[in-house]
């Protein structure tokens, strides 16, 4: 299963990102029934509320401490190895620049993912779906089955000046070999692109070149979640 870079999507980079209206919630309703620092699993956490997300420019979310921009981010697995890549200084999110992440995701835009009648969680997938339709490229073989990408987690990280107004839903995309041809990140903000395993990832995060999120996620989804698979 090979792996590598392209740019094949220039619309993806084109236009202002910074005043397009993207999904918050406030945090004192998004973490009032259980607040939480790190990662858990779905079984721990609940919010289902549609009727409390607001949305925002997000050129003027970014000093507001008091909401969450919601993010999907989804992770790629395969033999007990996960796909990385290096956040370059052509992404938006200067505090990202240089560091490595196992994430795929984005902002959730109104214009585009806000239907009627949907879930707070069924616009976080339609977003998540998106956005990985997006920035990666998978060439299945001939008798290979689409992987299901499953929601496993949330992700919050209120000790990071990144993760203190962002919020994150975390799925997971396990890959078999015999059913990849291939696997092709598409947009130039995005290189370097690696499989590692758990002692790579922790070498990683002892240098501190892995992104918070990052950090926090890979021993639970290469190791399990307080004794538990994910």
């Amino acid at each position: 299963m090979s792996v590598s870079n392209s740019s094949t999507n220039p619309e993806i980079s084109s236009g202002n990102k910074l005043d397009k209206n993207i999904m918050v919630v406030a945090k004192s309703r998004l973490l009032a029934s259980h607040y939480f620092n790190g990662f858990v699993p779905n079984s721990y956490y609940r919010y289902h509320s549609i009727d409390q997300v607001e949305w925002v420019a997000r050129d003027t979310v970014e000093q507001r401490f008091e909401l969450k921009q919601i993010i999907p981010y989804v992770c790629l697995r395969h033999n007990r190895q996960l796909l990385t890549y290096r956040r370059t200084v052509k992404g938006s999110e200067q505090r990202l620049h240089n560091r490595i992440s196992i994430g795929i995701g984005g902002h959730i835009k109104e214009e585009i993912d806000n239907k009627p009648g949907l879930t707070f969680l069924d616009i976080i997938r339609m977003a998540m779906i998106r956005e990985f339709n997006e920035e990666v490229s998978i060439k299945w073989s001939e008798h290979g089955k689409h992987g299901r990408i499953r929601q496993v987690g949330y992700v919050n990280d209120d000790t990071d000046d990144v993760g203190l107004i962002h919020f994150g839903v975390v799925y997971c995309l396990d890959l078999i070999t015999s059913e990849v041809e291939s696997i092709e990140l598409l947009e130039d903000e995005l290189a370097d692109v690696r499989w590692l395993d758990y002692l790579q990832l922790q070498q990683e995060a002892a240098t501190s070149s892995l992104e918070s999120w990052s950090r926090i996620i890979f021993p639970a989804l290469l190791w399990g979640w307080n004794g538990g698979g994910i």
